[in-house]
């Protein structure tokens, strides 16, 4: 009794359990982070920041200067009454 495999539904089903996991993992990571964790990630960034101005890096630059306001501002976000993060 040789039956044939609907290669679409197995396709379909395969990534959405892909794509929910993956989203579990993000929310997972993103979430758990709080006020403190983002300071500290924004201060790693600034300080690699400096470095790559140092070396003349603008590109790197840039980058981690972007990443450090982007978690500058999610930690403003988790603790707002803190002015330490502005």
């Amino acid at each position: 009794m040789a039956t044939r495999i609907n290669t679409k539904f197995v396709i379909s089903l395969v990534s959405v359990v892909v794509l929910l996991v993956l989203s579990m993992v993000l929310a997972f990571t993103y979430l758990t982070k709080n006020a403190e964790d983002h300071a500290r990630i924004a201060d790693e960034a600034m300080q690699k920041a400096q470095e790559a101005l140092e070396q003349g890096d603008i590109k790197l630059y840039n980058s981690e200067l972007t990443r450090a306001a982007k978690h500058y501002g999610n930690a403003k976000s988790e603790d707002p009454g803190n002015v330490d993060y502005l």
